[in-house]
């Protein structure tokens, strides 16, 4: 029996990170633009926090944490 090495691209999930935070960067909180925003994060955060698989938890932890390093970047 051969082993296969299987790998997740997740490049597109942080580039929808990104652009889930810079949206929250960019457009106050009271703006529906704002809140469909965090309601996305708060997805994906739920899928890091409860994964129904391996696949769903490593595009979701890429969808936050390129979210989190715009963040800091815009921070510093």
């Amino acid at each position: 029996m051969e082993n296969y090495k299987v790998t997740i691209v997740t490049s597109e999930f942080e580039h929808a990170g990104r652009d889930c935070a810079r949206t929250m960067w960019m457009f106050k909180e009271e703006t529906p633009e704002h809140q469909k925003a965090i309601e996305t994060y708060k997805k994906y955060e739920a899928q890091v926090l409860n994964p129904k698989n391996e696949v769903e938890f490593e595009c979701a932890k890429a969808f936050i944490m390129a979210g989190g390093q715009f963040i800091k970047e815009v921070k510093s």
